[in-house]
C-alpha cells in the first residue's frame, strides 16, 4: 500500500491537532469511529456497525435526586476500577475531577491511596499547592516530583509512541506523571472525562458567552474590528489572563456560529490555511475542513439542549480522539495501566442527560460536581478555575526547544516537503520568538508533522515474509 497522505487529515490535524475518526493521515487507511466496530461475515462485504451511542431522554429525577444518583453511579464505578491484583493509585492534578476520584478512592479503600503530582518551574503551570491540600485532606500516600526533563530528547522519544501526528502537547506532564507513578503502581485511575461530561471547558462558557451578548453585536464589529484590534494586542506571558483568554475569545467568535463551541477549539483558520498551504493543496482542499465536519456531528446531536450537543460532539472527537488516545498511550509507554472511572458509561449517559444548569450556570462549570464535593474537597479546590494539564511550550520554543524547531522547520525542509509556504512558517516563527504572538500551537503541529514524517514515512518499509 502506497504511504499518501490524506491531505483533507493533514488539515484536521492542522487544525484540531488530532484526526478524527474515520480519517488517518494515510490517504487508504480509516479507522473505526468509537462505539463502532468492523463486521466480518463470509461471503458478504464488510459493514461499520454501531454497538454503543449516547441515548437522550429526560431523566426521572428532581435536581437533589440527581444529585443522589451520580454519587451513587461514581461510587460504583470507582470500587469497580479498584479490583487488581496488582499495587494502585491515582494521578492527582488538584484539579476538581481527579481529586473527586481520590475521594471515593480514600472512602473505598482500607490503606491510604497512593497519590501523584507533578510540578514545573513556571508557576501559572503549576498545581501542586492545591494537590497537596487534597492528599492533606485525605491522609493519601502523596508522591510529587519538581521536573526539569530534558525536553529534546522527551520530544524525540514520545512522538515515536503515535502511529499518525498527534499534536497535543499534553502528551508530556501526562507521561511524565506515568513515569512517577509506576515507580510505586501499575495501576493508575484518573479523572478524565469530567471536563466533557459536567461541562468544564471554557469552550462552553465562551458558547454560553456568544449565544447571550456577543454574537447580538453588528457584524462587522465582531468579524473585523475587533478581531483586528485584538490582533494587534500582543499576547501575554502566562498560561491564561484577562488578555489571552479575550484575544482567544474574540477569534472564535468570528468564526461561522454553526461550528458551535468548537469554534474555541480550532488552531487554524482560513486566514491562516490561505497563507500557510501550497497552492496545489489549497485546491485539493476546497470543500472541506474540520468546521463541516462538526457541523455533520452537530446534526446528529438530538439532545433538548444546546450544552448537551456539545458534550455529545466532544465526546465523540476530543474525548475519544484526543484525551483517551493521548492518556492511554502516554500511560502505557510508562508500563502503566491508567483507568477512567468518569468513563463508565452509565455516568456518561446521565451525565449527557442532566438538565443544563446543574452543568453550567452563571459561567459557573461542573455545578452538580461541585455540590456533591463540597462538604468534602477544600475550599481552594472548589472554586479555583481551570487550569487544564499543560506544560509552558510556548516558553519552551523559544528556549529548550529553539534548535529543534529551527532544525524541523528550516526553509529547506518546509520547502522539501512541497505541502506549505516556507514565508508563513518563517513568519510564525519570528513572531513567536519577538513574543508579537503566541504560534505555540501552530508550530509544535508542524514539528510533530515533520517529526513523523523521518521516523515514519521515511523509514524503509519491511518486506512481508512469504
Amino acid at each position: 500500500m502506497p504511504r499518501e497522505i490524506d491531505l483533507e487529515a493533514l488539515d484536521l490535524f492542522l487544525t484540531l491537532e488530532y484526526i478524527p475518526a474515520p480519517h488517518t493521515i494515510f490517504r487508504h487507511i480509516r479507522k473505526l469511529p468509537a462505539g463502532h466496530r468492523l463486521v466480518l461475515e463470509q461471503g458478504r462485504p464488510p459493514r461499520l456497525e454501531a454497538y454503543w451511542d449516547i441515548r437522550f431522554e429526560p431523566l426521572p429525577y428532581r435536581d437533589e435526586e440527581c444529585l443522589e444518583a451520580l454519587e451513587a453511579l461514581i461510587r460504583d464505578a470507582v470500587q469497580i476500577r479498584l479490583m487488581a491484583d496488582v499495587p494502585l493509585g491515582a494521578f492527582l492534578s488538584g484539579g476538581l475531577d481527579s481529586s473527586t476520584i481520590v475521594a471515593f478512592m480514600a472512602a473505598a479503600m482500607d490503606r491510604p491511596v497512593k497519590t501523584f503530582s507533578i510540578g514545573f518551574g513556571d508557576p501559572t503551570y503549576n498545581e501542586l499547592p492545591y494537590a497537596r491540600q487534597v492528599a492533606s485532606a485525605f491522609g493519601t500516600e502523596h508522591h510529587e516530583e519538581f521536573l526539569t526533563p530534558d525536553i529534546n530528547e522527551m520530544v524525540l522519544r514520545l512522538v515515536r509512541h503515535f502511529d499518525e501526528p498527534f499534536g497535543d502537547f499534553s502528551i508530556f506532564p501526562t507521561y511524565l506523571v506515568s513515569e512517577v507513578a509506576r515507580k510505586h503502581v501499575t495501576v493508575a485511575l484518573s479523572g478524565d472525562g469530567g471536563d466533557e461530561l459536567f461541562g468544564g471547558y471554557d469552550t462552553y462558557v465562551a458558547q454560553a458567552m456568544d449565544r447571550r451578548y456577543y454574537r447580538h453585536l453588528p457584524g462587522w464589529l465582531r468579524t473585523r474590528l475587533l478581531p483586528g484590534l485584538m490582533d494587534r494586542i500582543p499576547p501575554r506571558p502566562a498560561k491564561k489572563g484577562l488578555v489571552n483568554k479575550a484575544k482567544r475569545f474574540v477569534e472564535g467568535a468570528a468564526l461561522p456560529e454553526a461550528w458551535g463551541h468548537t469554534r474555541w477549539m480550532m488552531f487554524l483558520h482560513e486566514r491562516d490555511r490561505r497563507h500557510l498551504y501550497h497552492p496545489d493543496v489549497l485546491d485539493a482542499l476546497q470543500g472541506t475542513g474540520a468546521g463541516s465536519l462538526m457541523e455533520t456531528l452537530f446534526a446528529r446531536a438530538v439532545a433538548a439542549d444546546e450544552l448537551a450537543r456539545q458534550q455529545y460532539v466532544d465526546v465523540k472527537t476530543y474525548l475519544a480522539e484526543d484525551i483517551l488516545t493521548k492518556v492511554d498511550r502516554m500511560s502505557m509507554a510508562a508500563s502503566l495501566e491508567a483507568r477512567v472511572p468518569l468513563l463508565d458509561h452509565r455516568i456518561v449517559e446521565m451525565a449527557l442527560n442532566l438538565p443544563p444548569h446543574l452543568k453550567l450556570a452563571g459561567g459557573r462549570t461542573k455545578v452538580i460536581l461541585r455540590r456533591m464535593m463540597a462538604q468534602r474537597l477544600p475550599e481552594a479546590v472548589l472554586t479555583k478555575p481551570k487550569e487544564g494539564f499543560s506544560i509552558p511550550l510556548k516558553h519552551w520554543l523559544r528556549h529548550e526547544l529553539r534548535p529543534l524547531m529551527h532544525d524541523l522547520l528550516g526553509p529547506e525542509t518546509v520547502r522539501r516537503r512541497g505541502l506549505f509556504n516556507p514565508d508563513t512558517v518563517e513568519r510564525w516563527i519570528r513572531e513567536h520568538m519577538t513574543g508579537r504572538a503566541n504560534h505555540s500551537h501552530r508550530l509544535w503541529a508542524l514539528m510533530v508533522l515533520e517529526l513523523w514524517h523521518r521516523q515514519v514515512l521515511e523509514v524503509p518499509a519491511e518486506p512481508v515474509p512469504a
